[in-house]
């Protein structure tokens, strides 16, 4: 799994880096948050472990950034810190942290904490390709369809949707199933197929758009985040 590990100090980035390491996981690193979000909107990492206090951009910042970027795919957010109030708890909770680890960090602690943000993180990866599934079954079937009418266009579509599932399997579930059914969309277009196949497929297409947007109604027009 792979960790973004955060911390303005280079000494703390080496120490908890070998530690991760040492328990499985691949180990990337940044010195300040900003440094961190551009390398988490490159290659988003499933697990962020950031200390709370750096100069730019604290880790609550960080976290909150994290949150506000759309996405289908769940980063589990670790947030390193001395502070105990429960003030700062409710703090970084709000700006949606799953936990805290106190300074010094204990490696067993650590271990703990990655072993439950890995399981939290194979859960959503489950449901999305669940869906993809979901997505793949139903091209498939418009695939059959085809065959059953003109052998050659079934053959055709029944290759290309072959080569799409290779080519969604290392790609992100929503992402890649949205793009499955707008190809099988493009095609059953493309050779004039029954209206009411083509907006099934529509209709499947918006059923995951929608499972794919966050609650429209958890942010007010207008609102920006922080």
């Amino acid at each position: 799994m792979r960790v973004l590990i955060v911390d303005d100090d280079a000494t703390s980035r080496v120490v908890l880096s070998a530690v991760v390491k040492r328990l499985g996981h691949e180990a990337v690193t940044a010195k300040n948050g900003r440094d961190a979000l551009e390398a988490h909107e490159r290659f988003p990492a499933p697990v962020i472990v950031s200390d709370w206090v750096m100069p730019e951009m604290t880790g609550v910042e960080l976290c909150r950034a994290v949150r506000a970027v759309r996405s289908s795919t769940y980063t589990y957010f670790i947030i390193v810190t001395s502070l105990s109030s429960r003030e700062s708890s409710l703090e970084g909770f709000a700006a949606g942290a799953d936990d805290f680890l106190a300074k010094p960090i204990n490696p067993d602690e650590l271990a703990a904490r990655l072993a439950a943000a890995e399981r939290v993180v194979q859960r959503h990866l489950s449901d999305n390709e669940r869906h993809l599934r979901d997505a793949i079954e139903l091209s498939q079937q418009g695939a059959r369809l085809t065959r059953d009418e003109d052998s050659s266009a079934g053959d055709q579509i029944a290759e290309k949707l072959g080569q799409l599932v290779d080519v969604y399997r290392a790609q992100d579930a929503f992402v890649k199933a949205r793009a499955f059914l707008r190809r099988q969309i493009a095609l059953e277009e493309e050779r004039a197929a029954p209206p009411e196949r083509i907006d099934r497929l529509r209709a499947e297409l918006a059923e995951l758009t929608r499972r794919e947007r966050p609650n429209p109604s958890a942010e007010k027009p207008g609102d920006e985040k922080p």
